[in-house]
């Protein structure tokens, strides 16, 4: 079974700090019965829904969260609507994210602009 890692939750975490759900979002991701997973070749999306989350569309992007894995610097950004939420993982650049990126060590930091 797919679950969330401690650093995607944590990412939800401070995607979600400026809503008024967002403290829930960490345990809403850790307690979902289905996680979708889509791997994209440069990135991939993680999907759930839950019918805590709201109807109305909201776009989760600040602060802006970077990721690094394998000196392979990525971002993330968080999209919830209809009682579902995805958080898409993407790189910048051509460097595509290595084989179960999502298993090794991703050091996390708030920018405010990404160098590649």
């Amino acid at each position: 079974m797919t679950h969330f890692r401690q650093f995607e939750l944590d990412v939800l975490g401070m995607l979600g700090s400026p809503t008024p759900y967002g403290d829930r979002l960490p345990l809403l991701a850790r307690s979902a019965s289905t996680i979708e997973v889509e791997y994209t070749g440069v990135g991939y999306f993680l999907s759930f829904g839950s019918s805590s989350l709201p109807l109305a569309r909201a776009v989760l992007c600040d602060p802006l969260v970077i990721g690094e894995v394998d000196g392979i610097v990525c971002g993330f950004i968080a999209f919830v609507e209809n009682h579902s939420l995805t958080l898409e993982c993407y790189t910048y650049g051509d460097a595509g994210l290595p084989p179960h990126c999502r298993d090794r060590d991703v050091v996390l930091r708030i920018g405010s602009a990404v160098s590649s």
